[in-house]
């Protein structure tokens, strides 16, 4: 009788978790027996080495367990007939456990992503090139055991591994970019950016590819995207070096002729509605630059200028929900900019503040328009949760 060949188990440990044989299919999606999974994903993690009665019970029952032997014998009791809906190899049961050791069958061959992955870091680093680098990054299909990513014992192995795929994305665009392979930056930085969309080195690989592939508009809008996205997630602002290629790209663009016609009309701010009311309000790097120009020119004018910073908390002391926060915070912008005059700017600060620049008034005028700012806000937000909080300081001249 002709000797049947049996497929290899392929396990995914990035991103969902799955084990497929022969065409069956499982995965941890629907399942309720947590305890389960666990048991599974830990055997598999440390599949080439055995793993005490105690060790597993320390992973399992973090505070602790009656009886730990016979829970756990339960515990791969129930694993056992799980697996056998994957279909059982000729080489036995997937999980020996005995004489307090227990330990995945390496009899039963495995095709295991995160051991892949490692294999091709480490001939990527001995043979670096490109497509040795992208052969790593095709294999991280998203964070080590997603679902049990609050395991202590997950974290630091979630982290080496995707510090594995930030380093080959970084060195596989360096690569590209020596030979001018710009449309392959774009892809592998596109990957990288949905894989974790705050890890900056990716956004300025892509917008540099795109700068180099002449795409100027879309690197900008890829920029805004950028910025809107750090600022509505983490309240900041992208770093100095992503801010400098958007820049450098902004002069590009500006870079072909024009007569001051077409200067002037590129500069005039476009009206909405019936006109323009209301304050400026304009992005916080802007408004550091229109306060340091006001700031060298208040000795020469004698003008006095005044800082205003609008904060909304909780009035009972806690924080507010992040959904809570962003409706405050559209309303009170919709009342600064609706209440203050065309000369006054206005820019967020942070998540829960706004910060205003009065120009030519006195303290005593910046007192009354704070008062009018609070009495604004309460008539259209008619609740008791937020209060809204504002400090006002004189703008220093510039020496």
């Amino acid at each position: 009788m002709a000797e049947i060949r049996r497929q290899p188990i392929k396990i995914n440990m990035l991103g969902a978790f799955s084990m497929e044989y022969d065409g069956n299919v499982l995965t941890d999606e629907k399942s309720r027996t947590k305890q389960v999974w666990l048991l599974l994903k830990y055997l598999l993690t440390n599949r080439h080495r055995e793993v005490t009665t105690e060790e597993l019970v320390d992973i399992l029952w973090e505070d602790g367990i009656d009886n730990p032997n016979n829970a756990l014998k339960n515990l791969v009791y129930r694993l056992r007939n799980l697996l056998d809906a994957v279909g059982r190899g000729e080489n036995g049961e997937y999980i020996i456990n005995k004489r307090g050791i227990c330990r995945w069958n390496n009899q039963i061959e495995c095709i295991i992503d995160i051991e892949e992955l490692e294999k091709a870091y480490i001939n990527a680093e001995n043979d670096p090139t490109a497509e040795n680098y992208n052969d790593v990054i095709q294999l991280y299909r998203g964070d080590f055991l997603a679902s049990f990513s609050y395991e202590k014992w997950v974290v630091p192995l979630a982290v080496k591994y995707k510090n594995i795929f930030f380093d080959s994305v970084n060195k596989c665009c360096e690569i590209l970019k020596k030979d001018g392979r710009y449309e392959e930056i774009d892809l592998v930085a596109s990957k990288a950016a949905k894989i974790d969309p705050f890890v900056e080195s990716s956004h300025i690989a892509k917008m540099r590819a795109l700068f180099a592939m002449d795409k100027k508009k879309e690197a900008m809008a890829y920029y805004e995207y950028v910025n809107d996205l750090f600022y509505s997630e983490l309240g900041v602002i992208p770093s100095e070096e992503l801010r400098s290629i958007y820049n450098e790209i902004v002069r590009g663009v500006k870079a072909i002729e024009a007569d001051i016609l077409n200067i002037k009309e590129d500069l005039r701010e476009k009206p909405e509605g019936d006109g323009i009311h209301g304050a400026f309000y304009c992005e916080y790097e802007v408004f550091k630059s229109v306060y340091r120009r006001e700031a060298r020119t208040l000795e020469r004018s004698g003008q006095s200028i005044f800082v205003a910073l609008f904060t909304v908390s909780s009035a009972s002391g806690g924080g507010l929900s992040q959904d809570k926060n962003e409706q405050m915070m559209e309303l009170l912008r919709d009342v600064l900019v609706g209440s203050l005059r065309r000369g006054d700017v206005v820019s967020r600060y942070s998540p829960s503040q706004y910060i205003v620049m009065l120009p030519t008034v006195t303290y005593e005028n910046s007192d009354i328009i704070v008062k009018r700012i609070r009495k604004a806000f309460s008539e259209v937000y008619k609740g008791s949760v937020v209060t809204l909080e504002c400090k006002v300081t004189p703008i220093e001249p510039a020496v």
